[in-house]
């Protein structure tokens, strides 16, 4: 299995949609072995267009804090797994934590947001984000 982690200033990213880069891990599920494939940079579309991108990528699973509807959406299509609602900013932490079931996550359903005002953002407009929260969605 391969997981990906959203990864902003060396730290898991509690917020999809701020992240730098995507760190990919290939986990041995019977073994329990874990070997880090690195960090990769996002492309120039940004994390909103990402779905097909981490798919071609080998992605099987997003591990996110919080992402909006649009980049669910085309996370899903891409048949890219999300576990959402991770609050842990270290993440070796995170990725254990997964691996043993004890983190809190959720799956969500393809286009399901867990970011608050992400809901109405079909067409990118972004005036709806309360102060100090960043999109960084290339539109």
């Amino acid at each position: 299995m391969r997981i990906a982690l959203p990864i902003h200033a060396g730290k898991f990213s509690i917020h999809y949609g701020r992240a730098e880069s995507i760190s990919i891990h290939d986990i041995d599920l019977e073994s329990g072995s874990v070997l880090d494939m690195g960090l990769r940079a996002f492309p120039a579309e940004g994390t909103c267009s990402a779905g097909a991108w981490m798919s071609e990528q080998g992605v099987e699973v997003l591990l996110a804090g919080g992402l909006g509807s649009g980049a669910a959406q085309g996370l899903g299509n891409a048949g890219v797994k999300i576990f959402a609602g991770i609050q842990e900013e270290d993440p070796a932490k995170v990725l254990e934590r997964f691996l043993q079931g004890v983190i809190e996550a959720r799956e969500l359903v393809p286009g399901e947001s867990m970011c608050q005002g992400h809901d109405e953002d079909r067409d990118h407009e972004h005036g709806h984000h309360g102060e100090g929260h960043v999109c960084t969605c290339k539109h």
